[in-house]
């Protein structure tokens, strides 16, 4: 099993998430296969999302930028608000043409 190494910190609810500030970060090993596994599914699901988004009133998507987390138990997640209804920013550039 091949491993990549990550640098984690306790999040709040006491998972372990990003480096924050001012957090203590730790160095944890991830699995690959299991990493590359949730990137597949990020990717599945984005293209599922954004099916349609393609051309849109006379303009062409240019660029997606998305923001993901990784884990410590090498789960992929969205970056984003911890609110009630959550959410996540998907910058999305069109260009005319």
């Amino acid at each position: 099993m091949s491993k990549v190494r990550i640098w984690t910190a306790p999040a709040p609810s006491q998972e372990k998430g990003l480096v924050t500030r001012g957090s203590e970060a730790i160095l944890e090993e991830v699995d690959v296969a299991e990493l590359n596994a949730n990137l597949k599914k990020v990717a599945a699901d984005l293209d599922e999302i954004l099916k349609g988004v393609e051309t849109k009133g006379g303009f062409s998507l240019k660029r997606i930028e998305i923001g993901l987390e990784i884990t410590a138990e090498g789960g992929v997640n969205f970056i984003g608000t911890m609110t009630v209804g959550g959410k996540a920013a998907i910058t999305l550039s069109f260009e005319r043409g």
